[in-house]
């Protein structure tokens, strides 16, 4: 075999060896993922997910598109779940579920929404659909079978919700900008509602007892409702509409009722 041949064959196996080592890299090499990417990349969008999960039988479905968005999750003891569709950008989500067979639910579309979850208990409900821009919710459920149902659109609103106890429900609406909401029902299947529909409005609903009623309802702008049920099976409407109206309902006792409707 002459000298050439040799220099050409080992030139070859070189070559076939330096392909080799390069495909064995590029199979051990991590892919590049949005969580890795600098948020600020014009490359990526940015989004970002934590999850910790300890325990049995939790479920964590995410669905992100948007720029710099943050999901961050823990689940612990069995069966929590959440689901999240999120298409928007700068928002941040904060969930926390701790007990049996919990669940949230998620849609959120515009930007930077900022959302702080946390569930205790067994076979708690939170489904909220988010819209617009700048929304917060704070929600705080435990105990047993409390449902929320939520629905923000617009700009700017806050809503800040604690259930506690054994089967209450809540609904909140807010639509329009700068509404805010607060919300809290301790007890036993108390149900409570709350529309704004407008601008610069203010909702304030405590309920603690067993089976109390209180529906709130204000279109227009810069108006206050403020109803407070300490007892049993009480229950109030308030109906505003309208700009700048007030009504204050403070209830102790049992199987009393106030229907209050303003018009302007």
């Amino acid at each position: 075999m002459c000298a050439q041949t040799l220099i050409l064959r080992a030139s070859l196996l070189q070559q076939h060896l330096l392909l080799l080592a390069v495909l064995i890299f590029s199979l051990s090499w991590d892919p590049v993922i949005a969580d890795d990417l600098d948020p600020q990349s014009e490359l990526s969008g940015g989004n970002h997910i934590e999850l910790s999960q300890s325990g049995e039988d939790h479920i964590f479905q995410s669905i992100q598109q948007g720029y710099g968005n943050l999901i961050a999750a823990i689940q612990a003891d069995s069966a929590n779940g959440a689901v999240i569709t999120s298409v928007a950008d700068g928002s941040q989500i904060q969930i926390n579920q701790s007990g049996s067979a919990n669940q949230t639910n998620l849609q959120l579309e515009g930007s930077l929404h900022k959302l702080d979850i946390n569930q205790t208990g067994v076979s708690n409900l939170l489904e909220a659909d988010i819209s617009g821009n700048a929304m917060q919710l704070n929600i705080e459920q435990a105990g047993i079978d409390q449902s929320l149902a939520v629905n923000q659109s617009g700009v700017q609103h806050i809503a800040m919700i604690t259930q506690a106890g054994v089967g209450n429900e809540a609904i909140l609406t807010q639509a329009g900008d700068n509404n805010f909401a607060e919300l809290s029902q301790d007890g036993i299947e108390n149900l409570a509602a709350i529309l704004q529909n407008g601008s610069g409005n203010r909702a304030s609903l405590i309920q603690t007892g067993t089976g109390n009623h209180c529906d709130i309802t204000q279109n227009g702008d810069f108006n206050l409702a403020e109803v407070l049920h300490h007892g049993d099976h009480n229950f109030t409407s308030i109906e505003q509409q309208g700009s700048f109206l007030n009504a204050v309902v403070r209830i102790f006792g049992d199987n009393q009722s106030m229907q209050i409707r303003q018009i302007q």
